[in-house]
Formats: structure tokens, sequence, C-alpha cells
């Protein structure tokens, strides 16, 4: 059969005939299963002739089919039939030599199926086949990757730079300059994961070409030399250093920062990260010298018992080099001055470090800061670096032990850098964003708290207590003018706590590399750019309230007692049983969207709209069918008609809406029912803004809109939110009926602990009847009656 198929490749049959052969062939390979029948095809070396046969690639079928059949194989690779693609008497793999051609491939779908294809071989433990991979193919393959990986680079930081026009007024060519720049950060990130795939099969021949091309090629001159530029005695160490250093230009610092945390939080190998952090922390032991690696040979030479124990208190006391070891290598005078002198500026601090910490001062924008933090919370985070590196930095200072190769005063000041920036989140004019203050917490924390004990100074905890105050004068100055306050206020409490900030997720976003925006029609979300409005701003200093807020709570080791405003926990869930005796009920018709109508029974009971049907055993009972908090139910009544009324229910903490049309039996029904609603509605809202008045600490006073006058008749200090309670009479309502067999979307359908009848039997609902007492008293008796 493979004769009959080389026969028809031979004879250049055309592109049509050679994708309908490569697809049958991925179909008898990807469909094979006995071990016996697959030897047998892959014996005579006839699938390695197949592969090797001169196609026309710039046909897209063709390179589709047959880079689809070589990654096919490649998943059918193992001890055993490894030696029928690698011949080593031959010294040949087809199957690999030729897939690695095709790993810049601008089709997306190609550049995956061949980095598939790799790994697949890197995972088959054969030390010949192994070896031919380092010895003809690691380095220039690997080489090359580097290479590109280093363009594509260049061009991010091209593009990031780069803004022709305005993006808040310029939508089209935004659109256009954000696509590309994501597609950038996208193919940067798949790089990143297919290195730290390589790393991670744990090739040790394979690892430490990759691991040198990296730091060599990538890291130190595109990185590292970014944040600190090369000075003079780094640049004459070996003639091709000079000269890689003289083609590459420097990066943007944002830039720099913003790839090296996206490298600490994917790559998970300790022979590359732990190098890159020692150039990053600073060490007293150069990570990777190109001096000691060029040019250190040792002179066979006697040592006599001083020289040695001169080296042995050296090596304890871990300083730097000095001339006594100098001289015991075979360089030149002028090489050791470099190496003392660099090890000596090494060991005052690191370049890097310093360059990190001007990156962390907020000035107009935060972009620097939001990376720096970043970075240093990446690094504490990555799992395959070794504590011993920050400890006492990135960590909690315990027992007033200062051991590191870091001083304690970088790590002091770098405390004081993030609590800068908590101070510059609570100034009136906004630079700081709501991730910056979020990340720069975290932070932090991470470097204050351990084990529910803080190691905070006084002074830090009061600069805190300040910026929180600074944010109260302006969210008291909000309170008072902006009407949906309440809404805002439970947006963000439950934004805040909906999940937690995944750093990985964050880096990925490119529009973090483009200056802040201030407008919303840019789509990015609003903790990711500058408020832009009153709204806006409300709700950014909200966010920043509740954030530092917090961080203060758990400084004093409290538990949280006033948020939030409602525990929504406590909200009958579908299909409960609940206490319906002393509770006013009014009986209603639930119209459904294809006009179907259900009767139910409309009540209120503790502070929540509760339809019900008659419970089937018990008398006085009824099972909840639907409920919401009066402060989420918004009452529309449409003037045409009279019996009528169209609930919207808003879930705050999912976002969602419900709408409900009701039907009563007359006018006045619908009537009480509205305006037990509209009443129910403001003295929930009553409540709460009273609570979030005790948060703000406002006086009764402050809570008026108008001057307070204590002569005048004293009235609620929060009658003026509710002038308007959001009824709305407009004819323009579509109704939206939910369904009667699913309360998903509302969170009281999850979490039920079936204790709701505790919930009316215990607490009071309100029990105040309408004035029309012919349509409340009947409807006190027994609902047993309406289930017949």
């Amino acid at each position: 059969m493979f004769n009959y198929f080389l026969h028809i490749l031979d004879q250049k049959c055309g592109n049509y005939v050679c994708v309908q052969l490569l697809q049958t062939l991925n179909i008898i390979f990807e469909n094979i299963k006995n071990k016996t029948a697959l030897y047998y095809l892959l014996s005579n070396n006839h699938v390695n002739s197949i592969i090797i046969n001169k196609l026309d690639f710039s046909d897209e079928d063709v390179l589709a089919y047959y880079i689809s059949f070589l990654k096919t194989l490649s998943f059918k690779l193992n001890l055993n039939t490894i030696h029928f693609f690698y011949n080593e008497a031959t010294n040949d793999f087809p199957l690999y030599t030729e897939a690695i051609k095709f790993f810049n491939h601008p089709d997306s779908m190609v550049r995956t199926y061949v980095r598939t294809l790799t790994l697949n071989v890197y995972r088959v433990e054969d030390e010949s086949m192994l070896r031919f991979i380092r010895d003809k193919t690691c380095a220039p393959y690997f080489g090359n990757l580097v290479w590109f990986m280093g363009k594509h680079v260049l061009e991010l930081d091209a593009s990031a730079r780069a803004k022709p026009v305005d993006v808040d007024t310029q939508k089209n060519i935004q659109d256009q300059y954000r696509v590309k720049l994501a597609d950038l950060v996208s193919s940067h990130l798949d790089d990143l994961h297919y290195l730290n795939d390589i790393l991670s099969s744990k090739v040790d021949m394979l690892n430490e070409v990759l691991i040198d091309h990296l730091i060599d090629k990538l890291f130190v001159p595109y990185y590292i030399h970014s944040l600190a530029p090369p000075d003079k005695y780094i640049i004459v160490e070996t003639e091709e250093f000079v000269d890689a250093v003289k083609q590459q230009p420097l990066m943007n610092g944002d830039i720099c920062l913003f790839l090296l945390t996206q490298v600490f939080l994917i790559i998970h190998q300790t022979k590359l990260i732990t190098p890159l952090a020692k150039y990053l922390l600073g060490s007293n032991v150069p990570a990777k010298n190109q001096v000691i690696k060029e040019t250190q040979l040792r002179v066979d030479v006697p040592v006599t018992p001083e020289d040695e124990n001169e080296v042995k208190i050296e090596n304890e006391s871990n300083d730097i080099l000095d001339l006594k070891t100098l001289t015991c290598m075979n360089i030149t005078d002028e090489e050791k001055e470099i190496l003392l002198s660099k090890n000596e500026a090494d060991s005052i601090r690191s370049r890097c470090l310093e360059s990190i910490y001007n990156q962390l001062a907020i000035e107009k924008s935060d972009s620097s800061a939001l990376f720096g933090v970043c970075l240093l919370y990446a690094i504490s985070e990555n799992t395959s670096l070794s504590n011993e590196y920050y400890e006492g930095f990135l960590t909690p200072i315990k027992n007033n032990d200062c051991s590191s190769f870091v001083f304690c005063d970088e790590r002091n000041e770098l405390i004081d850098k993030l609590v800068n920036i908590i101070t510059a989140a609570s100034e009136p004019v906004c630079y700081v964003r709501s991730v910056t203050l979020e990340m720069a917490i975290m932070l932090l924390k991470k470097l204050t708290i351990h084990e529910e004990k803080t190691y905070i100074s006084d002074e830090h905890i009061a600069i805190i207590f300040n910026a929180k105050e600074k944010i109260l004068t302006l969210l008291r100055q909000f309170f008072k003018k902006e009407e949906m306050f309440l809404e805002l206020f439970e947006d963000e409490y439950n934004e805040m706590h909906r999940e937690k900030l995944n750093v990985q997720r964050l880096l990925s976003d490119s529009t973090l590399l483009l200056p802040p925006a201030h407008s919303p029609m840019t789509g990015i979300p609003l903790s990711k750019r500058l408020p832009c409005g009153d709204v806006e701003r409300t709700r950014h200093f909200i966010y920043s309230f509740l954030l530092i807020r917090k961080l203060l709570i758990t400084y004093e080791g409290k538990e949280e007692s006033q948020l939030p405003l409602v525990d929504r926990s406590k909200c009958f869930v579908f299909d409960t049983p609940i206490n319906l005796n002393g509770n006013d009920l009014i009986t209603c018709m639930i119209i459904a969207e294809n006009g179907a109508k259900t009767r139910r029974y409309l009540s209120i009971i503790s502070s929540q709209l509760v339809l019900v049907e008659p419970h089937s055993r018990f008398l006085g009972w009824g099972v909840c069918k639907l409920s919401c908090y009066l402060q989420d139910a918004e009452v529309t009544k449409i003037d045409n008609e009279t019996k009528t009324l169209h609930i919207t229910m808003h879930n705050s903490k999912y976002k969602m809406t419900n709408t409900v049309k009701l039907m009563f039996d007359d006018h006045i029904r619908c009537n009480a029912a509205r305006q037990k609603l509209l009443n129910g509605r403001i003295k929930a809202r009553r409540k709460q803004l009273n609570q979030i008045a005790n948060l703000l600490d406002m006086t009764i006073c402050e809570t008026n809109y108008a001057p307070c006058n204590t002569t005048q008749k004293p009235r609620h200090s929060l009658r003026s939110h509710f002038t308007d309670v959001a009824v709305h009479t407009s004819n323009s309502t579509q109704s939206c009926p939910i369904s009667l067999k699913s309360t998903n979307s509302d969170e009281y359908s999850t979490g039920s602990n079936c204790s709701s009848v505790i919930h009316s039997r215990d607490q009071s609902p309100c029990t105040k009847s309408i004035n029309n007492q012919e349509f409340s008293n009947p409807q006190k008796a027994s609902i047993s009656q309406e289930k017949s």
C-alpha cells in the first residue's frame, strides 16, 4: 500500500491527489489501535519516505494535511516506536527535522501543531534520540526560537510606544491599534507557555541549552539591560557580548516589567527562574558572570594552608571576591579590576531593583507602578523559586530577623512605596486605578501579614488611616448629591467580593500597555481605567474605600460587623415553606410570556416581596415561588391597565434582572399592592442608607441635603433620598414575564438551608394594613379555601 502511495507521489499528479493521500494516511494512523498493525505499517521505512517527499507547501491545504499527518504520527511515539522514525545508524530523524522547519509559520494552527509534535518527541525518554536532537538540531532550533521571541518583543514595544491618535476619540483606529497589540501579547504568551512546557519535560540535556539561549540572548540583553542599562565595566567582558549590547535597543520600562511579570507567572523552572531573580533582586554572588565563564582557569600551583583558611573564611562570610581570590584566576589585571568593580556595585544594591523602585512612584500615571507591583508579587508567588532569595524582603520579618541577601531597609522602602500608592489613591484627582490599588494592597498584605499576625509599623497604619479619612470626605459629598448612591455602593461591594483578582489573567490584558483611558467608550472596565464623570468617580472611591477599610480591619484583627448591608443568604428560596399566619395576603395572577395565568398570593415578609401558593398539607402555610428584597424591586403601573403591575427585580450580586407581570382582581387591590410595595421599598432603602451613613461616620445633620437647622421640626435624616423611589408610569414599559418553574437567576435559588420557617415565625414582617379594610381583611383568612 505504501509503495503504491509513494508511486502516486512520484508521478506529480497535482495537489488535489496529494491532499487526498495525506488525508487518507492521517485517518489510517488516527484510528489504528492494534500495536501489531501499527508496527507493520511503520516498517520498511515507507512512512519516513513519505515525510521527506517534496510537496508543494505553498498550497495551504497540502501544508495543513501534511502537518496534521506529522502531528498524528507524533502521538504514536514511545520507546517501542521511536526507532521506526529515528534511524540511529544514519543519524536521521525526518519526523522531527521536517516539522521544525515550520516552527515560525504565519499560520497559528501550523505553529501549534509543530510545537505539539516537538513536545511529544521530547517526552520520549530515548537517550540516543535526545542526544541527536541536542547535538544536531537543539542549538539552531532554540536559537531561532529565542531570536524570533526577541523580535516579537521589540514589535510589542514599538506598538505600545506608538500612539498615532487619541485612543479616546478615534474609535476605528483605536480598535485596530488594540487588536494588533492584543495579537502581539497573545503570541508572546503562547511562546512563554511553550517554553514552560519544554522545561517541564525535564530533559536536562535540552533544558541546559534552552536556558543558556534564553538568558544570554533574551532575558539579559532585552529585559535586564532595559531596566538597568549596562555600564562601561560590563560591556567589555567579551566581544560577542559587546556586539549584542550594541545591536539591541533598550525597551520601555513599563513593557519590560510587563514581560518580566509574565515570565515569573508562567515559567516554573528553578534553573531559569533563580538566576533571573538574582539579577532582579541583587546578589553578592552574580548569577551568571561572563568573565568567570569565559576565562576562569585555575593554575596548578601548590596552595598553602594559610591560603586555604583565607578562602574558607571568605566563603563563610559570603563577602565579595577580593584580590586574593582573583590571583588564582588566569585572567588579565584589567579583567580582575572589572570583576572586582562589578561585584562591589552589585553588593551595594541591585540596579534592577533600584529601577523597579523608581517605577513605583506615582506621578501622572500608575502604569509603571502597576507593573512593578505585579512583578514583585509574581516573584513571591513563583513556587520554583526558593524563598531564601527574598526572605525578609517579600515576606514578613519575624522576630526582627533581617538575614537576607537584600537589606531590611529595602523592605521598609518597599512598604513605603506601597503605602504611598494607597495615599495617592485617596487624592481627589484620580491617577491610581482600582486595579493598581488592589495589587498594592495584595502585595502589602504579603509583606506584613503571616499566620494572622501583622508586622507593620504604627506609622504606616496611621498613613493608611489618613488615606481612608480623605476618601470618606469625598464620599460624604457624593452621598449628599448622588441619588443612586445605595445602588452604586452595593454594586461595588459585590464587585469586590465576586472573585479574587487573578494576576495572570490581569497581565494577559493588552489594554494595560496603553496609557490609562478616561472614557467608557473604550470598552475597558472601570477598574482598569480612570473614572469619567461624577457617577464613575463615586464608584471608584467607593471601591477604594472598601479596599482600604478591609485592610485596616485586617490589621486591627477585628471581624466585619457592618457589611454587607443586607444578608442575602436569608432570602426565601424557591419551594421553601413559609408560615403566613398574621401576614397580609393579596390575591393576584402571574401572566406568563405565552399568556398563561397562574394564581399566587403576594405578601411582604421580612422586608421581602414574596409570591406564594397554598401549602398542600399545612393550614396557614404557603410555598415560596418567587422572592425578592423590597429595595431591589421596582414597581411600574401602566395607565391604561388599571389592574396590572410590572415588578422588575434587580439582582445586584449577579447583575441580572427579572420582570414579572401581576394582574389583580380589581383596581383597588392593584393600588393597595402598589402602595404596600412602595412603602416597604422606602423603609428598606431608608434603613440601608442609615447603615451607609454610619459607615461613613456621618452625623444626622450631614445626611440632609439642606443645611442643618435645629429650630425646625425634626425629620428623618435621609428623607430626601426617597422623593421619587424610582416609580415609573411610562406607557412604553414592556413586560418580560419570568418562568414559573425556574428562579435560578436569583441568588436565593442557591444555598437554601430550609430554615426559612424561622424567618416568618420569629421575625415581625410589615403588618401595617392598608386603608382599604374591605380588601385586606378577607385575605387574612386561611388560604385553604383557595386551594379548591
